[in-house]
């Protein structure tokens, strides 16, 4: 069950925004990356990194929840003994995004990230009520007076 502390930790994150791979200092987000590449490497794939940070807006947490989901589905990779190398108060939400990327269920530490990472993609489901209300929103807008 999520709670309100979601949005609380939503408003604790500080993204990172930056302009090339080779810009990322935290020693985190180095290893992330470094065992991403040797995963891709592994599986023989050719992948432009670079762009795909592009269609993550340039935010190094997004572009590594979006890498970790694309190509780590087919191998078991544990980040339990990534905690010791978080430092910051996002860098640990991004281990738990990580996580939460690979469960069938959200747990909490992470799902902030997780949800704005998913709200970023356009990947949270929409529920008939909220359809029904944005579509009389629009009925709404389109009346004459």
């Amino acid at each position: 069950m999520m709670t309100g502390h979601i949005f609380l930790n939503i408003k604790n994150l500080e993204l990172t925004k930056v302009k090339s791979l080779d810009d990322i200092e935290s020693e985190l987000y180095k290893k992330i990356y470094l065992k991403l590449q040797e995963l891709v490497k592994i599986q023989e794939l050719d992948v432009n990194f670079e762009e795909l940070l592009k269609e993550n807006d340039y935010i190094l947490e997004y572009f590594l929840i979006n890498c970790w989901e694309l190509y780590t589905q087919r191998v078991n990779i544990g980040i339990a003994t990534l905690n010791v190398v978080a430092k910051t108060f996002t860098e640990e939400e991004l281990l738990g995004a990580l996580d939460n990327v690979c469960l069938s269920s959200v747990k909490r530490n992470g799902a902030g990230l997780f949800y704005k990472y998913m709200e970023f993609k356009g990947l949270l489901p929409v529920f008939e009520d909220e359809e029904q209300e944005k579509g009389n929103l629009e009925d709404e807008e389109d009346e004459d007076f």
